[in-house]
């Protein structure tokens, strides 16, 4: 069985407010409602320092990057052949 962690945190009226009425429009407890927000900003937030890592080694010099163009030359694609 998975364990699960107890978070309690304080938000203001109206957020709660948007919070129930989600869940009560998705027939969901707002618990999983709250826990999906959660888990979409980690995800955002995660995607977004990746990004930025990526960006630093471009800047750096450490990693190259490739226009459309020239991947398609590479694979030997033509844009009608793409579709």
């Amino acid at each position: 069985m998975q364990k699960i962690a107890t978070l309690t945190i304080e938000v203001p009226p109206e957020i709660a407010a948007r919070l129930e009425a989600v869940a009560r429009d998705a027939g969901r407890p707002v618990r999983h409602v709250a826990l999906d927000a959660i888990l979409d900003h980690l995800e955002d937030v995660e995607d977004a320092a990746s990004a930025e890592k990526v960006m630093r080694e471009v800047d750096a010099g450490r990693m190259k990057t490739y226009s459309l163009e020239e991947v398609m030359r590479h694979l030997d694609l033509t844009p009608d052949s793409a579709a």
